[in-house]
């Protein structure tokens, strides 16, 4: 390597030796040569020899505009680099290291950039707290040690690619911009790897989901948590009083799992380890990876599946409701994407239609009725906008593989579902939000990414076994886009909102027979509480109500897991299985006062009865 990592090489096995002036000018030399050979790179197998054979490599990258012939810059990088960090011996607490960063330091004005990478290496092993570091000048703050990289940021290489309406469907689901969304690993196999890397690029992100190779047989519990979690925006929280494991130790280690092997981004850690809050962050690849994993063959059973999320981590028992329906879309979505083979002209996820992903989350004979409803809510009665269903929405085209959870409520205005389209994204209701649970966009009569043509499905999940058809007309007021702010005044065209929706109520603990009702209301008023000055409603939609969850009314419930999906439904809550867990339930509901209905929470200090106490 013309001298330059010979020298680097004897700093790090601390050769007396070498001097400063010696590594200068071994540097000088080698831009020099790189100068006068035109050499673009150049990489060198091994830096330490014996030390940590196999697992240190330094690669040379030289940056060189040869018009100007002047500006030559230099990058080594250093792989598996916590192999470095091992001291020279039991009382030394030098390492190969610390004493390559001595030498850097040296040639710090130099045009030369280190990079020390590691995947399985700590933090503490490249940058310790500045009181314990072996150096005076850095404890005494003299010299800064840089802060390690351990955010990156997504969508980094999206910078000069951005997606804007004049794109397409068509434009964001090829792989060169789906490739170039969230970590800038994937971006960077596409553009710098390979010709085969990018056209393994989706199997590489099912290893990477899977922290390993896609294997026949049965996935594990952790596989299993890492797929849904990219699908369905599964929120894990240790910092919750009641976990399901024997130990908040236990589960912190499961998190700890996700956010080292299955791709979960850590969002926070609390001032102890046990208290870390990890989120499965939008990436449409690792998406549409978990997709395949899902339909690859290998038996996947989402029911079952679905039910050791909700028993094993730390999920959300009070949003199950929303889960299993966000759920039976997923499902639905991945049967129309497998009935229509592998995508091609560099595709990557396919185009559907809303007539096709109703057609496979309705058995036959239900879509079949479906398909002849006109709208439930309709601005001008007997006009053209009395469209059946199966005409009006096989026209609407979807997108999605995922969910995104927003953390605030305007974040589901029109303007920014677009937004989550363009990611290949269907949206889930913010935390207490009101109205819907659900938002699924899609394009009418049209791909590209124009938000006037910006459609939507308003979904609303119900669990509670008392709600009947009584309370059907005030639920679906209250799933009024105009109250929410899906839409506003500048969405109206000659005062209307033009393009259809539809709205969907799942009362999934309903009583009675499944079954699934077009909603039809005597007065406008019924449906929507803002209306025009002539009475009507200001957009049109199509209302339905699912009662129930079973294969006769749902095609992902199928016959055999029937009773897994209405467990699921009626699973109990966590409070209750904590008390009714424990060998003193009475006492335990005592030392939590008036955090329940149950009486036994408020029997020691409140007289129901009206008398003394």
């Amino acid at each position: 390597m013309i001298g330059l990592l010979p020298w680097l090489a004897a700093y790090m096995m601390a050769q007396p030796d070498v001097d400063v002036d010696q590594l200068i000018t071994a540097f000088e030399s080698f831009r020099a040569a790189v100068k006068v050979e035109g050499v673009t790179t150049r990489r060198s197998p091994r830096l330490v020899g014996e030390r940590g054979a196999g697992a240190q490599s330094a690669h040379l990258g030289i940056d060189t505009d040869m018009d100007e012939g002047m500006h030559i810059e230099i990058y080594i990088s250093f792989d598996e680099a916590h192999s470095l960090t091992t001291p020279f011996g039991e009382h030394d607490w030098r390492s190969p290291f610390s004493e390559l960063c001595r030498a850097l330091q040296m040639l710090r004005k130099r045009p030369m950039w280190s990079f020390f990478l590691s995947t399985t290496g700590k933090i503490t092993q490249f940058s310790q707290p500045r009181s314990v570091d072996a150096s005076i000048r850095v404890r005494q703050g003299e010299l800064l040690i840089p802060r390690p990289y351990i955010y990156l940021g997504f969508d980094q290489l999206m910078l000069t690619r951005k997606i804007s309406r004049y794109n397409t469907l068509k434009d964001v689901t090829s792989l060169e911009c789906i490739a170039h969304m969230g970590r800038p690993l994937w971006g960077t196999l596409y553009d710098h790897g390979k010709e085969e890397y990018r056209d393994q690029l989706i199997n590489f992100a099912m290893e990477k989901l899977l922290c390993g190779s896609p294997c026949p047989g049965p996935l594990s519990d952790a596989h299993i948590y890492a797929v849904l979690s990219q699908r369905l925006a599964l929120d894990i929280d240790t910092s919750q009083f009641l976990l399901p494991s024997a130990t908040p130790l236990n589960l912190a280690e499961i998190v700890h799992e996700q956010i080292a092997n299955h791709m979960r981004v850590c969002i926070s850690v609390g001032k102890g380890f046990e208290s870390m809050h990890g989120v499965a962050s939008s990436e449409p690849i690792l998406s549409e990876a978990a997709s395949r994993v899902m339909n690859d063959g290998r038996g996947f059973n989402l029911p079952v599946a679905l039910e050791k999320v909700l028993l094993g981590f730390s999920v959300s028992q009070g949003a199950r409701g929303e889960l299993l329906v966000a759920a039976l879309f997923t499902w639905a979505r991945d049967q129309v994407v497998k009935s229509k083979g592998e995508p091609g002209d560099g595709a990557l996820c396919h185009l559907f239609t809303v007539k096709e992903l109703f057609e496979n989350l309705f058995p036959a004979s239900v879509f079949n009725w479906i398909a002849k409803t006109k709208p439930s809510l309709c601005p001008q009665e007997g006009n053209a906008n009395q469209t059946l269903f199966e005409d009006g929405f096989k026209v609407a085209r979807m997108h999605f593989n995922h969910f995104i959870k927003p953390y605030e409520r305007k974040a589901l205005a029109r303007k920014y579902l677009i937004c989550f389209m363009a990611r290949g994204a269907a949206a889930l209701g913010a935390n207490c939000q009101p109205g819907f649970d659900a938002i699924y966009p899609f394009l009418y009569e049209d791909i590209h990414l124009d938000v006037q043509k910006l459609g939507f499905i308003i979904v609303q999940v119900k669990n509670n076994a008392s709600i009947g058809p009584n309370q059907f007309n005030e639920m679906f007021r209250n799933m009024d886009p105009l109250k929410y702010e899906l839409l506003d005044a500048s969405d109206k065209k000659n005062g209307i909102f033009p393009i259809p929706i539809i709205r969907l109520l799942f009362s999934v603990s309903s009583k009675g027979n499944p079954k699934v009702e077009h909603m039809t209301y005597e007065s406008p008023s019924d449906g929507a509480p803002a209306l025009d000055n002539n009475g009507q409603a200001l957009f049109i939609s199509y209302d339905y109500v699912c009662s129930g969850i079973s294969d006769d009314i749902l095609r992902p419930v199928a016959a055999d897991s029937s009773n897994t999906w209405k467990a699921m439904v009626n699973m109990r809550e966590e409070w209750e299985k904590f008390f009714n867990g424990s060998n003193e339930p009475e006492i335990l509901r005592s030392l939590l006062p008036a955090t329940g209905t149950n009486e036994i929470h408020s029997e020691c200090w409140w007289n129901d009865n009206g008398g003394e106490i």
